[in-house]
């Protein structure tokens, strides 16, 4: 993911949808569902949530629906999914 003035593009090549849905960046986990087993050359432009809070300008485009022109769709749901918390940590065991 790169920087173009406002929006940011991401480009892929030769990457999986389990490649493309993790490299998205986006501000929650996204799983691949598509059954797509082939690689691809992927180019999105969309522009970031954080430039769209206070001001929305036309030539801005949500993630969701600049993958929504690759005829792809994306959905939010609420579905569970395993997570490991660590909330403490203290010196490691020494090698001897």
């Amino acid at each position: 993911v790169s920087p173009t003035d406002r929006n940011y593009r991401y480009m892929a090549k030769k990457c999986s949808m389990q490649d493309f849905v993790e490299g998205l960046g986006a501000d929650r986990p996204v799983i691949d569902r598509t059954n797509l087993t082939g690689l691809y050359n992927i180019t999105i432009f969309y522009t970031p949530d954080f430039r769209m809070q206070n001001e929305v300008q036309p030539a801005d485009i949500s993630i969701l629906d600049s993958v929504h022109r690759l005829g792809l769709q994306m959905e939010k749901r609420d579905e569970p999914m395993e997570v490991v918390v660590v909330d403490s940590y203290g010196d490691l065991p020494s090698a001897n």
